[in-house]
């Protein structure tokens, strides 16, 4: 019996909900989740990643407190505020307002240069208008100080990563050829080659129109040896007589059994990405639309 109760006690305290809504650590972060959370004073306290915990951990009992009492002390706990009037959960991060075209192809957090995942649980953010990804939200705010810097480590590694399938030998606004002075340009998360600076000015300025000829172009070079014989998200196969789904990401043509799928590709786009690269690359032609 007593073996019992201390079970259901356990349980109970496992279910008790965190006494606060917003991360104490990064108190602009909201908790979604409780799979970071603490006792502290006989209380459940959650918090937004991994690193914060660490952080909360180096702390004192006097900095501790002094970290919940920052919490919005005026503000009254949603919990006791009768359903009608409880402020909207968060919502998910913006990544919806970019285009499948623009999604981030990595999954690698700017900031440490690692797997996006490797913290459990990835934070996707749209910041002046890129979509990325980041092991935890603490790491936004340092990306956000250094932006250039880290969009350059960022460029760096999409185009090595698109250029080996780059599907033309021509630039897309000029009509020229490419020779070993063309311009490699990243245009948010994806790479464009250019011919001159004349060129790039006008991707700058029309980035939509421009995207929209280099997924073209992509799906003109990719569809005819496109080497998945089924959904990339589903793995179903594709119906007799039906045309499959296209969609560009990481500057990769990717065919979907119905618009449904989209939204998986949204929420993690570099995985799909990492999956139709491995796709090309065991049909031995890992570079199948190189000039």
């Amino acid at each position: 019996m007593n073996h019992l109760l201390f079970i259901m006690m356990t349980a109970c305290i496992a279910l008790a909900e965190p006494m606060n809504s917003n991360c104490p650590m990064m108190p602009d972060e909201a908790i979604t989740d409780t799979e970071h959370v603490v006792e502290f004073n006989g209380q459940e306290v959650a918090f937004c990643c991994a690193r914060c915990v660490r952080k909360w951990n180096a702390l004192d009992d006097a900095g501790r407190t002094e970290k919940l009492a920052a919490l919005s002390p005026s503000r009254p706990d949603p919990r006791q505020l009768p359903a009608t009037n409880r402020p909207t959960p968060p919502v998910a991060p913006e990544n919806a307002q970019v285009r499948m075209n623009q999604l981030d192809p990595l999954g690698i957090c700017p900031k440490s240069g690692g797997d996006a995942a490797s913290m459990g649980k990835a934070t996707r953010r749209v910041i002046n208008g890129i979509d990325v990804t980041f092991c935890c939200p603490p790491c936004i705010e340092a990306y956000e100080e250094n932006h250039d810097e880290y969009r350059g480590q960022v460029a760096a590694r999409i185009i090595e990563q698109q250029k080996p399938y780059y599907p033309t030998d021509r630039c897309l606004v000029s009509g020229r050829p490419l020779g070993e002075d063309a311009i490699d340009h990243v245009q948010g998360n994806r790479l464009f080659r250019l011919c001159c600076n004349g060129c790039l000015e006008k991707i700058k300025a029309d980035p939509a129109l421009y995207g929209e000829r280099l997924d073209f172009a992509i799906a003109e070079a990719q569809r005819g040896t496109y080497p998945l014989k089924s959904c990339i998200v589903a793995d179903s196969n594709f119906e007799e007589g039906t045309k499959p789904t296209e969609v560009i990401v990481g500057n990769r043509l990717m065919l979907l059994c119905c618009d449904g799928c989209k939204g998986a590709i949204r929420e993690k786009p570099y995985v799909f990405v990492a999956k139709v690269n491995k796709a090309w690359e065991s049909a031995g032609d890992a570079a199948e639309a190189a000039p």
